[in-house]
């Protein structure tokens, strides 16, 4: 019985853990010389996975071309998400990407006495020394990167079942790939406010293409919203008002292409 209630307690202070951290900023150049600044990630509301590593690691190689992958899958740090690796031990730039390399990896990297700093004094007293380690940063909805939540860690061997998390903790906080992100040039429709509290407007940048119909989604992929738009206006307003807080993305149909946004209700 002791040794149960033990646990229990073990994990709430985890899970306590896991939202309570304080997430210091750094602006540190990879091994590339580009510069990464992380609460100017974060204000852009774009998630952050921060991976730290060591080159001495067999637990971290084996964990590179699944990183890899979840880097080209969500765009290249183009996108929402930005993917970034620190290498612990000081070392240099060229040894790292020549590890990396061989490894698989095209993500970017951060290594040197600052990145050693930066994991040392504010993850190493909450990850411990075992690698491979992982977290997974979701931005504060109003782009304030001290309100920024940790909702995924990892600490050792990345297996399939961890994986699965990772990606969890991603979709479910409305991080998909293959969406068009808001701010994206390419896109001709406008969220207007967003976030929405009880109606937002969809509104065309080009007066040549109408609004046929659009769908709304919720974060982990169900259908909620479908309406038909007979007299296909350049501008609707769609109620927000029995959406639950969280996000959802709007699938709009247009005379010419097909468009998917990002919108966020809080009420």
């Amino acid at each position: 019985m002791k040794k149960t209630i033990l646990i229990a307690l073990v994990l709430i202070f985890w899970n306590i853990s896991l939202f309570s951290q304080n997430i210091t900023n750094f602006n540190l150049t990879d091994t590339y010389g580009n510069p990464h600044d992380l609460y100017s990630y974060l204000s852009k509301k774009q998630a952050v996975i921060l991976d730290f590593f060591l080159v001495t690691c067999g637990n971290c190689a084996a964990f590179v071309p699944e990183l890899e992958k979840i880097y080209q899958d969500y765009g290249q740090n183009t996108k929402w998400l930005i993917v970034l690796s620190m290498e612990c031990l000081d070392t240099t730039d060229a040894a790292i990407n020549a590890w990396k390399q061989a490894s698989g990896g095209t993500y970017p990297s951060i290594g040197g006495s600052g990145a050693k700093s930066y994991w040392q004094n504010n993850w190493y007293p909450l990850l411990g020394g075992t690698f491979n380690q992982l977290v997974v940063i979701i931005p504060d909805q109003y782009g304030q990167p001290q309100n920024s939540t940790i909702d995924f860690m990892n600490i050792g061997l990345m297996d399939a079942n961890k994986m699965t998390q990772l990606l969890y903790s991603l979709t479910s906080h409305g991080f998909h790939t293959g969406i068009n992100d808001n701010d994206s040039e390419n896109n001709n429709i406008n969220i207007n406010p967003n976030p929405s509290d009880n109606s937002c407007m969809l509104t065309f940048d080009k007066s040549n293409e109408k609004i046929i119909s659009y769908e709304i989604y919720s974060s982990i992929g169900k259908r909620v919203t479908i309406k038909q738009i007979p007299d296909k206006k350049d501008f609707i307003n769609i109620d927000t008002y029995s959406l639950y807080n969280g996000t959802y993305f709007i699938k709009v149909q247009t005379n010419k292409s097909t468009e998917t946004l990002k919108l966020i209700v809080v009420h």
